[in-house]
C-alpha cells in the first residue's frame, strides 16, 4: 500500500512539475515579447523624428502650387516616392532642392512620400525595417503620409495633407479636395472625345451597387451604334460599332478602386485583365463626348446616374496628357472638376449638388 502511494506521489509531483514548467515557459516568452515590443517601441515615432519630419511637411507646404501639385501628381501616379542619400537607383525627386544635404542635416537616411493608405503601396524596395514599421501603421488616414528611417535606425511617420490652390485661365482659385461624391443625380460632362488611341486612369469608390448601365466614366455616341468607353458594373470597355465588349472584373462597394483602361488591358488595383476582341472607336457627328459619374446614350437622351466618389481622372492619348481632372471646390465652395491641362473647370450638370471630402 506504502509503494502505491508513494508512487502516486511521484506520478502527482511530475504533472504538477510539468504544468508549473509549462506556465513559467509560457510567462517567459510573455515576457520577452512584451520586452521586444517595448523595446520596439522606443524606436518608432520617437518625438524628435516627429519633429524633423513635422519640418519637412512645413518645407513641402512652403513650395509654390505648381510644385506641390506636381508632388502630389507624382504620388498618385506612381503611389510612392523615395529618397535615399546611399542609393541613388531609388527614385529622386526634383523639388526638394539639394535633397543629399536635406537628409543629412535630418540624419535621415531613407524619406519617403506615399499616401495615406498604403494598403496597395509596393513597398519592394524599402528596407526590412520600414516594412516593419509600415505594418503597424493605421491606415485608416486619407491624403498622404511621409516616412522615414533615421541614421540611427529609428523610424517614423506623419500624414500631411498637402496646401495648394489652382488658377484657370482667367485668375479664379480652386482648392483641392480629396474626392468628389455623387448622390445619385449629379455628373459631369467634359464634352471628351475618346479615340482609339485614348488610356485613362480613375480612381474611385462605389457607395452603392450600380446596376448594369451605371458607370463611372462614359464615352458614348448612339445607343445603336455602341460606341462608348467607360467603368460600368462589369469594369466594362464598350468600343465598337458591330459589338458590346466587356471585360468582367470584381467591383467592390465601399473600397476605393484605381482602374486603368486602354484598348488592350484594364488594370484593377493590380490585377490585370486582357480583353481579346479588337477594339474600334467612332468619331462622327452625334459622338456626345465623355460624361463622369454616369452613362449617357444619345438616341435617347437617358443618364443612368451613379453613387460613387471621385478621387482624379486623367485621360491620355497614348503617353501624352489631355484631361487630368482633381477634385476642387471654387472661391465660392461649389464642388467640380478642375482640368489642370487646360486649366478649366467642369461643374455638375445634373441637379442637386456634389458632396466633397
Amino acid at each position: 500500500m506504502k509503494k502505491k502511494s508513494k508512487a502516486f506521489a511521484l506520478v502527482e509531483t511530475l504533472i504538477v512539475s510539468t504544468i508549473i514548467a509549462s506556465i513559467l515557459i509560457y510567462m517567459f516568452v510573455q515576457f520577452n515579447k512584451l520586452e521586444d515590443n517595448y523595446s520596439e517601441s522606443f524606436k518608432y515615432n520617437d518625438v524628435d523624428d516627429l519633429y524633423k519630419l513635422d519640418s519637412i511637411k512645413e518645407y513641402v507646404n512652403s513650395l509654390d502650387s505648381e510644385s506641390i501639385i506636381n508632388i502630389a501628381s507624382k504620388i498618385n501616379d506612381d503611389d510612392i516616392i523615395i529618397m535615399d542619400k546611399n542609393d541613388d537607383t531609388y527614385t529622386n525627386i526634383e523639388y526638394f532642392d539639394n535633397q543629399v544635404d536635406l537628409l543629412n542635416n535630418l540624419d535621415i537616411k531613407t524619406l519617403v512620400l506615399t499616401k495615406a493608405d498604403i494598403n496597395n503601396v509596393d513597398t519592394s524596395n524599402l528596407s526590412k525595417t520600414l516594412k516593419n514599421m509600415i505594418k503597424k501603421i493605421d491606415n485608416k488616414s486619407d491624403n498622404y503620409r511621409i516616412i522615414a528611417e533615421f541614421d540611427n535606425g529609428e523610424c517614423a511617420t506623419i500624414t500631411v495633407n498637402f496646401e495648394y490652390v489652382l488658377y484657370d485661365g482667367n485668375g479664379s482659385e480652386y482648392t483641392p479636395v480629396e474626392y468628389l461624391e455623387s448622390t445619385g443625380t449629379q455628373y459631369i460632362d467634359t464634352g471628351y472625345i475618346a479615340t482609339a488611341n485614348t488610356r485613362l486612369k480613375i480612381e474611385y469608390l462605389l457607395t452603392d451597387n450600380p446596376s448594369d448601365y451605371q458607370g463611372i466614366f462614359y464615352n458614348s455616341k448612339s445607343r445603336t451604334q455602341n460606341s462608348s468607353v467607360g467603368i460600368s458594373k462589369y469594369q466594362s470597355i464598350i468600343a465598337s460599332e458591330i459589338g458590346n465588349f466587356r471585360v468582367e472584373t470584381p467591383v467592390e462597394v465601399n473600397k476605393k478602386q484605381y482602374t486603368y483602361i486602354s484598348k488592350e488591358k484594364i488594370v484593377v488595383n493590380d490585377e490585370i485583365y486582357i480583353n481579346n476582341n479588337e477594339f474600334t472607336y467612332s468619331n462622327t457627328s452625334n459622338n456626345k463626348g465623355t460624361s463622369v459619374f454616369a452613362s449617357t446614350w444619345s438616341n435617347t437622351n437617358y443618364i443612368y446616374y451613379i453613387k460613387a466618389q471621385l478621387y482624379y481622372l486623367k485621360i491620355y492619348d497614348n503617353d501624352t496628357p489631355v484631361r487630368d481632372y482633381v477634385p476642387v471646390i471654387d472661391s465660392n465652395s461649389r464642388p467640380c472638376l478642375f482640368d489642370k491641362v487646360g486649366k478649366e473647370c467642369y461643374y455638375n450638370q445634373g441637379t442637386g449638388e456634389f458632396l466633397y471630402g
